[in-house]
């Protein structure tokens, strides 16, 4: 583990110049940075964006015994430009995808809707829920009956994972995008949503790999 850490963090520190965070702690390595350079046409305005200071240790992350995918977007919603929060979590009894979304009445309070992904046998894999957001549904539309997972929390293909408000897609997750579209009977958001942030904890791996854009030209690394 201390080997990976090292060479994790060289690579990092040879290609970008972030605001991120590698921690390790027996068996748990942690990793944090900040997705800083999006499309100038589908960012939004910078005053919204959280300062760094703000990247914090999620609660769940203290649970050592889970691993925990957390991404942070801006949406749009509702005519305002909302901090969005997608985690996914797995451990030894639960697996689940929490969406929180920020309330513009409160900063202290955040609407969330939570979805499990166990494979009970009364557990749905394909399924809608709404919210409410400061009074406006928001409805989630997912499918994750052919999702392919690899040592992590987080699906890495044949799945989607749809946040639709007003009639309009605004956050679309998985590569299942025609599917998700045609079940929602929804269009694409004319303001894009824009990943600024994403942590990852992971518990009890002996190899562990993870991709994340740094610039524009869509390159992952």
């Amino acid at each position: 583990m201390s080997q990976l850490f090292m060479n994790l963090q060289k690579a990092l520190v040879s290609r970008i110049n972030p605001v991120f965070v590698l921690k390790e702690t027996k068996n748990v390595l942690s990793l944090s940075y900040r997705i800083l350079s999006t499309p100038h046409s589908q960012q939004p305005p910078p005053q919204l964006l959280p300062p760094a200071q703000k990247i914090t240790d999620d609660p769940v992350t203290h649970k050592t015994a889970q691993s925990t995918v957390t991404c942070m977007y801006q949406i749009h919603i509702a005519g305002f430009w909302r901090n969005v929060t997608v985690l996914w979590c797995k451990n030894l009894m639960n697996h689940y995808l929490n969406i929180s979304v920020d309330s513009l009445e409160s900063e202290h309070y955040h609407h969330s809707c939570k979805i499990d992904l166990k494979p009970w046998h009364f557990w749905s894999k394909k399924g809608y829920k709404t919210f409410d957001v400061d009074g406006n549904l928001v409805e989630v539309y997912w499918d994750m009956r052919t999702a392919k997972f690899s040592s992590g929390p987080e699906p890495c293909t044949d799945f989607y994972v749809a946040l639709v408000s007003n009639e309009e897609v605004v956050l679309l997750l998985g590569d299942y995008k025609k599917k998700a579209y045609k079940r929602t009977k929804s269009r694409p958001a004319l303001a894009e949503a824009v990943m600024f942030s994403k942590k990852e904890h992971v518990f009890g791996k002996k190899i562990f790999s993870t991709r994340a854009m740094f610039d524009q030209t869509g390159k992952r690394t």
